[in-house]
């Protein structure tokens, strides 16, 4: 699987996102290093009447996945991020101001779950052309199933993601890749470190449940 680009802001400059990295739209996305998922910059909405758009032209996918970090900061925040194929709009995850996640399955928009205020959704998005349809994950949720979108939507490859808020200076973007960001590596220089140990134990189950080969832990030992 692939994604349209990747993009984790931490070498921009403070101030208007407009113009860096290949980012294009209105003047009222910031970076700033206040508040962040990962790394030392994030993307931060700046108030604006109406919607504030800005987006990115990556490698066009047939099929694909994208994960990005979302972030509000009050429970009536409202923006999205969408996936487009040249200038036609393809899909979207919404936060909308009624506190909700929301997806298209088919013609219905669906509620996925409540957000958070003040937390980070780990959000992710894939495609294929088999069908022309999407599905959809965030956080430790599982994934939807497979649905067109909206008036079932074609494509030959997706290249474009676009953030957009409306009217919200409460909404925050961070870390746009193929893959959720990969957990800390635990600390295993003191055998009696708790937490270490417990990270690790958390990284081999996840790692049981979608690999069947053969594991080693740190000292070596063979792991069943």
């Amino acid at each position: 699987m692939a994604t349209i680009f990747e993009d984790n802001f931490n070498s921009y400059d403070d101030g208007d996102l407009n113009t860096q990295g290949g980012w294009a739209g209105d003047t009222n996305w910031d970076i700033q290093g206040v508040i962040i998922k990962e790394g030392a910059k994030a993307v931060k909405a700046v108030f604006k009447s109406g919607w504030g758009t800005i987006a990115k032209t990556g490698i066009g996918r047939a099929d694909g996945r994208i994960t990005f970090y979302a972030r509000m900061s009050a429970s009536n925040a409202r923006c999205e991020l969408s996936l487009f194929e040249g200038g036609d709009f393809k899909s979207a995850l919404y936060f909308l101001s009624d506190g909700t996640i929301r997806y298209y399955a088919h013609n219905v928009q669906t509620v996925y779950k409540n957000y958070v205020v003040d937390f980070w959704h780990e959000c992710q998005i894939e495609w294929r052309t088999s069908d022309h349809t999407f599905r959809y994950k965030i956080d430790d949720g599982a994934w939807t199933d497979w649905w067109d979108f909206y008036d079932y939507r074609t494509w030959a490859t997706l290249d474009i993601v676009r953030m957009s808020a409306y009217q919200s200076p409460n909404v925050f973007f961070d870390y746009i890749a193929e893959n959720p960001i990969p957990p800390p590596s635990p600390n295993f220089t003191d055998k009696n470190n708790y937490n270490g140990y417990l990270a690790f134990i958390q990284q081999y189950i996840r790692h049981r449940i979608n690999d069947t080969t053969p594991w080693r832990n740190p000292q070596g030992d063979l792991l069943e």
